[in-house]
């Protein structure tokens, strides 16, 4: 079953709210200096956001069924505050149309439907590829699902992977969408 992904309205501060409470809740377990330093953390009100102003962003979300946000993924679609620069990376050379990723969380399981709900979007709204950070944990899933490595770093102990992710070819595939079995000579009909 595909989950509901929903964009969030950026104007709407309890639904910012929700998300920055979604952020934090699956960030909060695996915290360290690199994190720490990278987005604004409010320990006391359990929220997280990155710098880059909402008015930069295009935030979607899952929510469980009592409303709280448990998965989400928000682009910078400006990149004049290149979040990936806080690592070191240069900002990508113009030759794709692209955007970044600056969030991918999911704290059920969903993490591959959010990408794939991102590529489509994407692509939809003109986008060739977009580019990402990861640390060690999650760099062998976005091998595996296409992504190219373009560089890596070391912050304060903390070594972080700079990948593109190409658009052309899906991340994830829904059993409604898959290609029916062929028929063989011994394929029962």
């Amino acid at each position: 079953m595909r989950p509901e992904i929903q964009q969030i309205d950026r104007n709407d501060p309890e639904q910012i709210a929700a998300y920055e409470q979604g952020f934090y809740e699956a960030f909060a377990p695996i915290s360290n200096p690199g994190t720490r330093a990278l987005w604004i953390w409010d320990d006391e009100n359990r929220r997280l956001k990155t710098r880059v102003p909402y008015d930069h962003q295009e935030i979607f979300v899952i929510k469980n069924e009592e409303g709280a946000v448990t998965s989400g993924l928000a682009f910078n679609m400006r990149v004049e505050h290149f979040q990936s620069g806080e690592y070191g990376f240069e900002r990508p050379a113009d030759d794709h149309i692209w955007v970044e990723t600056m969030v991918i969380f999911s704290r059920t399981g969903k993490m591959l439907h959010c990408f794939e709900f991102g590529r489509r979007w994407l692509i939809e709204h003109g986008i060739d590829c977009t580019y990402a950070t990861c640390s060690d944990k999650v760099l062998a899933l976005y091998l595996q699902i296409g992504a190219k490595l373009v560089g890596k770093s070391e912050i304060d102990s903390q070594v972080r992977y700079f990948l593109m992710f190409p658009l052309d070819k899906p991340y994830f595939i829904y059993p409604d969408q898959a290609a029916p079995a062929k028929k063989t000579e011994n394929t029962p009909a």
